[in-house]
């Protein structure tokens, strides 16, 4: 009998060691994982914890610091990350307005959430009975380009910007043109969404000035368009304005979603506390 005692005690021993020394290498790993994060090694430290929940799933208070740390550590992360949107929505919104200088924004608030900006010289007022382009982007930065072909008929559906050199770049129709027609003659729309706007855009700009002939291609013929210097340049900044939108509405949603993220990531800290 008192041999068996002695190996039963000597069982517990082992036992009640063996779980001593996980429990110090378990916090060991926290403490490691806690001077990691106090000098913002965030990775560093996450790694540590990994190998707590992995290495010692049955040292539940050492796993229960080891989530609270990693809780403030996705909490600094997230306001790191929140600092980040923040600056750089003040620099794209403050590229705003110097885009919208020389446009008009076309808004009736009887009728119109959203508004379009786009050039006065390009109003149907003054382009009644000619063939002219229209690029325009709406406050939520979503652009396209308009193009109006006064004449006969072509079901226009392509436009074709070139060079002499035979460099180009074609766009496509976001829908089958459309013809209206009153006392001055027939006038033939077509659409052009984003997309073809700003490669349009980009095409222009990258050509210093180059000699360029603008072809509208349709199901029955071709028209030549005019494009001045000075209705290139407007192409361009209104597609870069329509582009900063975007990229406005981008950051102010991703800036939406990290105050949601830190506001649960507190509040459940908070009810872990209280537990």
């Amino acid at each position: 009998m008192r041999k068996k005692n002695i190996i039963l005690t000597t069982a517990i021993l082992l036992i009640a060691g063996c779980a001593n020394k996980e429990q110090q290498e378990a916090q060991a790993l926290l403490q490691r994982a806690t001077q990691a994060y106090q000098h913002q090694e965030y990775s560093k430290a996450k790694l540590q914890l990994d190998s707590i929940r992995e290495l010692y799933p049955k040292e539940f208070d050492t796993r229960k610091q080891a989530i609270r740390l990693h809780q403030r550590i996705e909490l600094d992360e997230t306001r790191i990350g929140l600092h980040y949107i923040d600056s750089s929505l003040t620099t794209a919104r403050a590229n705003i307005e110097p885009l919208t200088q020389g446009l008009k924004l076309d808004k009736n608030p009887r009728y119109e959430e959203i508004g379009h900006y786009y050039s006065p010289r390009h109003s149907t007022e003054k382009n009644v009975g000619r063939s002219y382009m229209r690029p325009q982007t709406s406050e939520k930065g979503t652009s396209s380009l308009i193009v109006f072909h006064h004449g006969k008929p072509i079901e226009a559906h392509t436009l074709r910007i070139s060079t002499n050199n035979d460099s180009y770049v074609e766009l496509k129709a976001s829908e089958p043109a459309y013809a209206t027609s009153n006392a001055m003659g027939r006038t033939e729309r077509v659409d052009f969404p984003t997309e073809g706007l700003d490669n349009a855009a980009n095409f222009l700009a990258s050509l210093n000035g180059k000699s360029i002939k603008v072809t509208l291609v349709g199901n029955k013929g071709k028209a030549t368009l005019p494009l001045s210097k000075a209705d290139s340049e407007i192409l361009v900044q209104v597609s870069r304005l329509g582009s900063v939108i975007r990229t406005v509405k981008q950051l102010e949603k991703q800036q939406d979603e990290l105050k949601r993220q830190i506001e649960f990531i507190s509040n459940r800290m908070s009810n872990d506390s209280v537990k």
